[in-house]
C-alpha cells in the first residue's frame, strides 16, 4: 500500500515534469530549425548627423537633419538623406510631429512620410524619465510600392548631474504593413549617451542593435552613431504680437 501511493506521489509528479521538459525542448528545436532556415549576416555601420531645431512660439519646433550612414564594416556608402520636421506639444507631457525625409542611396532614390505620438510619464522613478512613443511611416521609391509600416518604442532617460551627462535607452519594434499579411520583421536597441556643448547645442554618442528575423537573408547589424544637435533661438510669438503696428 506504501508502495502504491509512493508510485501514485512521485511518479505523477515525475512523468508531468517530463513530458513538460519534452515540450520545451521540442519548441526550442522547433525555434532553432525555423531560424536557421535563413541565412544570417552580420555588419557594422556608422552613422554620422547634424540637427538644427527652431521653436516658433511654446508649442511649435521645427527641425531639420542631415545625415550619412556607412555600411560594410564601415568602408562603404549606404546613405545620406534629409529630414525636415514639426513637433507640436500638447502640453507637458504628450507631443504629436510630422515629417518629410529624402534618401539618396547608391542605386535607388526615396522619400518618406510619417507621424509619430509621444507620450512621457506623469511619474518618476529613480530620477528616471519613462517615455512612449508611436511612429506610422510610408516609405515611396520609383517604380515599387509604398511600403507602409508602423514602429512602437519605448525609452527611459536619466540625467547625471555631475558629469553634465543624459544617459539614455530605447527598445523598437518595427511592424511591417503588408498586402500578403502583416507582421513584425525587426527589433533595435539603443543605448546613448548626450553631452551639452553649450546652452544651445549637444553632442550624442550612442550605440544601436538591430537585428531582422522572419525574413530572407536576416541582417544583423552593430551600429556607432555620431549626432549634433543645434537649438537656435526660439521665435517669441508673444512679444510679436505686443509690438506696437507702426502706420505707413
Amino acid at each position: 500500500m506504501e508502495i502504491f501511493k509512493f508510485r501514485l506521489k512521485y511518479g505523477i509528479s515525475i512523468r508531468s515534469n517530463w513530458n513538460l521538459a519534452l515540450r520545451i525542448w521540442c519548441l526550442c528545436a522547433i525555434l532553432l530549425l525555423h531560424s536557421g532556415l535563413y541565412a544570417q549576416e552580420s555588419d557594422f555601420e556608422l552613422w554620422k548627423a547634424i540637427e538644427v531645431k527652431k521653436g516658433w512660439g511654446k508649442d511649435v519646433t521645427f527641425s531639420f537633419e542631415e545625415q550619412v550612414r556607412l555600411n560594410n564594416n564601415v568602408s562603404q556608402f549606404k546613405s545620406a538623406f534629409f529630414d525636415l520636421g514639426a513637433r507640436y506639444e500638447l502640453g507637458k507631457r504628450a507631443r504629436i510631429s510630422l515629417g518629410y525625409r529624402y534618401t539618396n542611396r547608391l542605386k535607388s532614390e526615396g522619400q518618406r512620410l510619417y507621424t509619430d505620438f509621444s507620450f512621457k510619464s506623469r511619474r518618476e522613478f529613480l530620477n528616471i524619465e519613462p517615455a512612449f512613443r508611436i511612429r506610422y511611416q510610408e516609405d515611396y521609391e520609383v517604380g515599387e510600392s509604398a511600403e507602409r509600416s508602423v514602429r512602437p518604442k519605448i525609452s527611459i532617460k536619466t540625467d547625471v548631474k555631475p558629469l553634465r551627462l543624459s544617459v539614455s535607452f530605447a527598445a523598437e519594434l518595427f511592424y511591417q504593413l503588408l498586402t500578403e499579411g502583416n507582421q513584425f520583421d525587426r527589433y533595435r536597441f539603443n543605448f546613448g549617451l548626450s553631452y551639452p556643448l553649450s546652452n544651445q547645442s549637444s553632442v550624442t554618442l550612442a550605440y544601436l542593435f538591430q537585428e531582422e528575423f522572419d525574413v530572407r537573408n536576416p541582417l544583423t547589424s552593430s551600429i556607432v552613431s555620431l549626432s549634433f544637435s543645434i537649438e537656435l533661438y526660439q521665435y517669441d510669438l508673444e512679444s510679436r504680437r505686443r509690438m506696437p503696428r507702426v502706420k505707413r
